[in-house]
């Protein structure tokens, strides 16, 4: 079930689009007061946990669980079913791996990629999944000791790269995260 180009929202912005621009501002004006590191909560209640304070203004559902099927471009995200024993097999890899702390650029990168393209299949909310990920993500990086300068992303490369990721190929996303980190050109 695909969901229409615009939702329900608290601010009650008409089109897609006039949404979008609130939920980015009050999100990202949200998200500067939020860099905590994961710490110990770091699991799939913790990750649900940072969606609801940058969503909370526009949607009621901020940070709950989606409990519609969703797909993008036919592409069928986990069932809603499926989405808390999915998270949770993906949480625990996480923290069996140590949250990806004391790993070299290269491991971590690609540890990261496979995180952040799982995470992006189970897509557990109904908005606000990249940019809530994004934000566990650099928490996680920082954490991790491999802190990344959100200035250095190239938003279409890391949403093309997310794509192919979705796909099977993680390689892009790979790269780009292990150039972002070595503050490289992206």
């Amino acid at each position: 079930m695909q969901l229409p180009m615009t939702t329900a929202n608290r601010k009650q912005a008409r089109s897609y689009r006039r949404g979008r621009t609130r939920r980015v501002r009050s999100g990202s004006e949200r998200r500067q007061g939020r860099r905590r590191t994961p710490g110990r909560r770091s699991g799939f209640r913790a990750f649900q946990g940072g969606s609801r304070p940058l969503f909370q203004d526009v949607y009621d559902w901020a940070g709950k669980i989606r409990t519609v099927r969703m797909s993008k471009c036919g592409n069928p995200f986990c069932f809603p079913e499926n989405i808390d024993n999915q998270a949770k097999l993906l949480f625990g890899q996480l923290k069996k791996d140590k949250f990806l702390a004391g790993l070299e650029v290269k491991k971590f990168a690609d540890k990261a990629t496979h995180f952040l393209s799982e995470l992006n299949v189970i897509h557990a909310f109904r908005e606000g999944n990249g940019r809530t990920q994004l934000s566990f993500f650099l928490l996680l990086a920082d954490q991790a000791g491999h802190p990344i300068d959100l200035e250095d992303l190239d938003p279409e490369a890391f949403l093309n790269a997310m794509i192919a990721s979705f796909h099977g190929d993680e390689a892009p996303l790979a790269a780009l995260i292990q150039a972002l980190i070595e503050n490289q050109p992206v």
